[in-house]
């Protein structure tokens, strides 16, 4: 299996979620990784805009975890999680995207956000588990 997977939210390592827990039980964490974009809050979970979407990138762009998956299977189930079902509706769409780390660029599957953010607000840094480490859980 060689597929590879960037999270950049509450599938992060770190993160609380039971859906991350999972994740760490179904893929060997591989590094930190950055992907050209900018990311949004949508409520207790954010949105990746990539760049070039009409948004320009983050100066940083936004910061997450690369996992290797152990079965293709598991696709199919961070699939159901986030909502994609291959329809223009769905919150996200999952496409293979370059991810700078620090051993080199690699291609791994993201859930990128294909709704309009208009009234949301950028994560400064791109970074959302600092994010929710300065905003606390009231923000949320």
């Amino acid at each position: 299996m060689n597929e590879l997977i960037f999270v950049y939210g509450s599938l992060r390592r770190g993160s609380a979620h039971a859906m991350a827990q999972w994740l760490a039980s179904v893929a060997d964490w591989q590094g930190e990784g950055r992907v050209a974009g900018t990311l949004y809050r949508v409520s207790w979970y954010p949105a990746l805009v990539i760049a070039g979407e009409g948004v320009a990138a983050d100066e940083e762009g936004v910061q997450g975890d690369v996992f290797r998956l152990h079965e293709a299977s598991a696709l199919a189930q961070l699939d159901a999680f986030e909502g994609v079902r291959g329809s223009v509706a769905d919150e996200y769409r999952r496409e293979r995207l370059a991810i700078r780390m620090a051993s080199g660029e690699v291609q791994a599957w993201v859930y990128v956000w294909q709704q309009s953010v208009s009234g949301l607000k950028p994560v400064k840094g791109g970074d959302w588990l600092q994010s929710l480490i300065f905003a606390g859980p009231e923000s949320l």
